[in-house]
C-alpha cells in the first residue's frame, strides 16, 4: 500500500512528529542467536519488536524455526487433546503486544491451546507493513508443515484452527492451499481488500470450515480506509472486516467461506475474538473449538453463506 501525499505545511509537520516519536519509542530485536537448547527468548511488556517471524508460547517465551519441532511436540503433549488456535496477529508492536494486552491468555478462555505466529508487524505509526505481512506466509507454510507432521503422529482427533486478526489475514492469503490437517480458519476483522478477496479464501482448500467475521463500524479498519485523520495517510481500499455483510450477493463472496457480521453487537470495536459476551463470545467459543455456532441465532442473508445476528 502506498502513503497517499500530505498537503504542506501540516502534514509535513504530522509527518515529523509521527517519524519522531516511532524513532524514540520504537526498538527492534538483534537478529536472533543461536538457541541450541530451544530455552526460547522470554517476552515481557516493552521488550523490542520482532524482525524475523517466530512463535509464542503461553508462557510468553519466544522462539524461532529451529525450535519450532521440538518445542510444538511438548506443548501439544501437555495438553492432550486439547483444541489448537494458531494464532496470527495483525499490526503492532509484537511480539510484546500478545503479553501487554494478553492476547493469548484471552485465548485460553475458551479452553483451547493457543500458540500465536509472530511476524514484523510495526513499521512506523503511519505506515501499513504490507510487504512484511506477504513476506512472512513462507515462514508460516514452514511452521504449519511442522504442525502436520504432528498431528500426522497424534493419537486421538484434537481439531486444529487458524484464527487471524486484522493483518494476519494478509500473511495467509499468500498460503495456497492450505495443509489437510487444518480444520478450521477464523478470519477476524480482517485488514485485507475486500475486492478480490474470494480469490484467495476459495483456494485456501477444500474440506474447511472457513469463517468471515466482520464490524461493519470498526474504527480502526475505518481508518484504514482513508476517513478521517486516516485519510492523510493511507488509500482507500474497503477492508473485508468492515464490509456490510447485509449487502453481499454472490458475486461478491467466495464460494466456500461462510460470513458473518455482527453490526450492532460490537460497537465500533476492532479486536472482538476475545472477552466478548453474548451471541459474540458463544460464535467464538464454538468455531475455535471446532464446533458449528449456533445457526438458529442467526438470520441467512444469503441461505447457507451469509449471516447476521436475529434481532432481540
Amino acid at each position: 500500500m502506498s502513503i497517499k501525499s500530505i498537503p504542506c505545511p501540516i502534514g509535513l509537520m504530522m509527518i515529523g512528529i509521527s517519524i519522531l516519536l516511532s524513532a524514540c519509542l520504537s526498538r527492534q530485536m538483534e537478529p536472533p542467536a543461536p538457541d541450541p537448547t530451544c530455552q526460547g527468548v522470554a517476552i515481557i511488556e516493552g521488550s523490542d519488536n520482532t524482525n524475523e517471524p517466530g512463535i509464542v508460547t503461553t508462557d510468553h517465551r519466544l522462539f524461532y524455526q529451529p525450535c519450532y519441532e521440538k518445542v510444538l511436540s511438548q506443548v501439544l503433549k501437555d495438553a492432550p487433546q486439547k483444541p489448537l488456535v494458531l494464532f496470527v496477529h495483525g499490526r503492532g508492536e509484537h511480539p510484546s503486544k500478545l503479553v501487554e494486552d494478553k492476547l493469548l491468555e484471552g485465548l485460553e478462555k475458551y479452553d483451547v491451546l493457543p500458540i500465536g505466529f509472530t511476524w514484523p508487524s510495526w513499521c512506523k505509526s503511519w505506515c501499513f507493513p504490507e510487504e512484511n505481512a506477504y513476506q512472512s506466509a513462507d515462514e508460516l507454510a514452514v511452521l504449519l508443515k511442522v504442525l502436520e507432521g504432528i498431528r500426522a503422529n497424534e493419537v486421538g482427533n484434537r481439531p486444529y484452527t487458524i484464527l487471524t486478526h486484522s493483518m494476519g489475514s494478509l500473511v495467509l492469503s499468500k498460503i495456497e492451499p492450505l495443509p489437510r490437517f487444518i480444520d478450521h480458519v477464523v478470519i477476524s476483522a480482517s485488514a485485507s481488500a475486500h475486492q478480490g478477496h474470494s480469490q484467495w479464501i476459495d483456494q485456501i482448500g477444500l474440506g474447511k470450515r472457513i469463517y468471515v467475521v466482520a464490524n461493519q463500524p470498526d474504527s480502526t479498519l475505518r481508518r484504514l480506509e482513508g476517513n478521517g485523520i486516516g485519510s492523510l495517510f493511507f488509500d482507500e481500499t474497503d477492508r473485508l472486516g468492515r464490509w456490510a455483510v447485509e449487502r453481499a450477493t454472490p458475486q461478491n463472496i467466495g464460494q466456500r467461506a461462510l460470513y458473518f457480521g455482527f453490526k450492532g453487537r460490537l460497537g465500533n470495536k476492532h479486536r472482538y475474538y476475545i472477552n466478548q459476551q453474548g451471541i459474540v463470545g458463544a460464535f467464538y467459543q464454538s468455531v475455535l473449538t471446532g464446533q458449528q455456532p449456533n445457526f438458529l441465532e442467526f438470520e441467512e442473508v444469503i441461505p447457507g453463506r451469509v449471516y447476521v445476528p436475529r434481532a432481540n
